[in-house]
């Protein structure tokens, strides 16, 4: 629609995928949808790079790509965060300051390890990046759900545990409850009154002095 419509330049390699290469793109789309939306989540990020070749094979533009989605953010007062990121984007954020914030776990999901999420925050903190675990459920089970087993509760056995640790990332805390699921009480143990989330001043991170047993230079843990 809007390279046939709006005569915006955009890569593709295959007919299939495609990414836009024209600023103008980006400040239409954030432009007209700034009274509703204050933060936009660049999902599949290095999908988008590797499925479209033009990025593979010229050195910069893939840069470019991000800088131009970064500039309309920017012109209409929209944050950004990034998902599914390799951490050569992470490291792009920082010419980036409408990108405050990443995805520093896998999708909550039954077989997902949430816990990947403390490896990722030692990188993003250092970078200037909130890390932010995915949704959680904060009571189970939730009975129909489409995403998850009836009768499997894992990693959701434990909605306490869920919302401890988004909340000690230092990210957004964000609940993912069918309707009528939501346990307030839970929810507002981790922000006030107005919403302000209770975040430390660093996230919970993976101890520097555990990464030389796993990196096997050591041969006991601490």
């Amino acid at each position: 629609v809007y390279a046939n419509h709006a005569g915006y330049r955009f890569l593709s390699s295959d007919g299939k995928h495609s990414a836009p290469m024209d600023v103008r793109f980006w400040d239409d789309l954030f432009r007209n949808a700034s009274s509703w939306v204050t933060t936009y989540e660049q999902d599949w990020v290095y999908r988008q790079q590797t499925y479209v070749e033009q990025f593979m094979d010229t050195p910069g533009l893939a840069r470019s790509w991000l800088l131009q989605l970064d500039a309309g953010a920017q012109l209409n007062g929209i944050s950004v965060q990034l998902c599914g990121h390799l951490l050569r984007h992470a490291l792009q954020a920082v010419e980036m300051p409408s990108v405050n914030h990443a995805r520093a776990s896998g999708d909550l999901n039954s077989n997902s390890n949430q816990w990947s999420l403390l490896d990722e925050s030692m990188i993003l903190h250092g970078l200037g990046l909130r890390p932010f675990k995915d949704v959680f459920w904060t009571s189970t089970p939730q009975p129909g759900s489409p995403y998850v087993p009836p009768d499997d509760l894992t990693p959701l056995a434990c909605p306490v545990r869920e919302a401890l640790s988004a909340t000690l990332s230092t990210g957004p805390v964000a609940i993912g409850d069918g309707i009528g699921y939501t346990d307030r009480e839970l929810v507002m143990r981790s922000v006030r009154s107005d919403g302000v989330v209770l975040s430390p001043s660093r996230p919970a991170a993976t101890l520097d002095v555990t990464l030389p047993y796993r990196a096997g230079l050591v041969r006991h843990a601490p």
